[in-house]
């Protein structure tokens, strides 16, 4: 059908294109274009990766606009004979010029076009590419699903190092991998946003990744979740602009799932071994954790910041605690656990958090909010 790759890795651009193009055809996505605007459907200036001609857009994805039957509504322009091609008019014979008259007519009466009459009036006229509007409602279902099943068995083969370079190198999965988790890490996206947050990459001029060449965030991100590992929740390039140099970023919005979480923090707790609490003292409060000693209280008196320790150790791995489990722990009563303050084990958490950043300089080393708690995985040994 349209979708055909070779065995070969696609540019991020080309990629995103027929990403994009199967997510708008399933209504996942929704047009961001201002002129012309489209509630149910696209227009090319949504494909575009880098700032390319709306036509190199058009001539990348006709074949399978073609095969999904698309229709196109064309914006109504003033005396649109008076802006044809007239050389180009001249070259075609009777028949053709005949069908585009049709085509014209079509046009002024604000009805949809084929990609065939798209294509054949682009010849006279090729504003056309900048005025179509993609309509999806009445699209070849069929056709849909063997495009996203075309797209699924690409990212098989990038999984499985199955796809050959053209022209480029392409990162093995493994160390595409490796790249994201060591962004994900160094931009430190885990402690400051939790697992929803937006990855970015910068891009050149011809949508190229500017910092490492040979890795593609966008695809990776894609093949992870096919993977099960995140969700892509929406993907788009984006221009700031600057005094000197507009800069062009790939922008991602994921959502890590439980398995990749896991994963980071396992290797976290590898490249950082001392990072990891040692142990912890009942009796004096006292942790042990990246090579220092940390004190919740102060001689025999037990406060609640020792207290909330001794409970989250008893947790299994990654376990949350509720904090009606806590105070249970703690030998409150259940009156007395109605009683107390909505932010009792909160208040205990944020003096462990000060504490440990207070010595260490890490400063979520327990997570939570007002309702549940426990030692964040990177820090916790599995083996205590």
């Amino acid at each position: 059908m349209s979708f055909e790759y070779s065995k070969k890795f696609l540019t991020d651009e080309r990629f995103f294109r027929f990403r994009c193009l199967y997510d708008f055809c399933s209504e996942k996505k929704e047009s961001e274009s201002e002129y012309p605007k489209t509630k149910h459907g696209f227009t090319l200036w949504d494909l575009r990766y880098y700032g390319e001609d709306p036509g190199t857009v058009y001539c990348d994805i006709e074949n399978i606009c073609r095969s999904l039957n698309l229709k196109v509504t064309v914006r109504k322009v003033a005396d649109i004979e008076s802006r044809l091609d007239a050389d180009e008019l001249a070259k075609k014979n009777n028949k053709q010029r005949k069908e585009i008259d049709k085509t014209l007519e079509l046009i002024k009466q604000s009805k949809p076009i084929s990609i065939d009459r798209v294509s054949q009036l682009s010849w006279v006229w090729v504003e056309v590419y900048k005025k179509a509007v993609f309509e999806v409602k009445n699209i070849d279902k069929e056709a849909l699903a063997k495009l996203g099943k075309k797209i699924d068995e690409y990212l098989e083969d990038f999984v499985e190092d199955r796809l050959l370079v053209d022209r480029k190198n392409f990162y093995a999965f493994e160390m595409q991998k490796f790249v994201l988790m060591r962004k994900i890490e160094k931009e430190k996206m885990l402690t400051t946003y939790g697992y929803n947050f937006i990855v970015s990459d910068e891009i050149d001029n011809y949508g190229n990744p500017k910092t490492l060449p040979d890795f593609s965030l966008l695809q990776i991100c894609f093949a992870l979740e096919k993977m099960g590992y995140l969700g892509v929740q929406d993907f788009w390039p984006e221009k700031e602009y600057a005094r000197k140099d507009d800069i062009r970023r790939i922008k991602i919005n994921l959502v890590l799932n439980d398995i990749f979480i896991y994963e980071l923090d396992s290797n976290y707790r590898k490249d950082n071994p001392s990072q990891v609490v040692e142990c912890y003292d009942e009796d004096s409060g006292r942790i042990t954790f990246a090579d220092e000693e940390i004190l919740l209280q102060k001689g025999n008196k037990k406060t609640d910041a020792a207290r909330l320790m001794e409970s989250l150790m008893k947790a299994e791995d990654d376990e949350w605690m509720e904090r009606g489990e806590i105070l249970e722990d703690w030998g409150l009563t259940k009156d007395d656990r109605q009683r107390a303050s909505k932010n009792k084990v909160y208040y205990a958490k944020s003096k462990i958090n000060d504490e440990v950043d207070r010595i260490t300089g890490i400063d979520d080393f327990i997570e939570g909010s007002t309702m549940k708690f426990r030692i964040n995985p990177r820090y916790k040994n599995p083996d205590l």
